[in-house]
């Protein structure tokens, strides 16, 4: 009986760690995708104000 409880525990602890991993990716893009958007505005931005005395990176 302990055995089955342990093996239910171990299975329950994979599926845990599935689902961070899957979190952890859908979090990972949603980040990149800001930065990307992000960069697009710096990058306007800049544009925008290249004939002022203020510097972009």
């Amino acid at each position: 009986m302990a055995f089955i409880n342990n093996e239910q525990q171990v299975e329950s602890v994979e599926r845990s760690i599935v689902f961070l991993r899957q979190e952890q990716l859908s979090l990972l893009h949603g980040l990149h995708l800001e930065i990307l958007s992000l960069q697009k505005r710096c990058t306007g931005v800049c544009h925008d104000h290249s004939h002022s005395t203020a510097t972009c990176i």
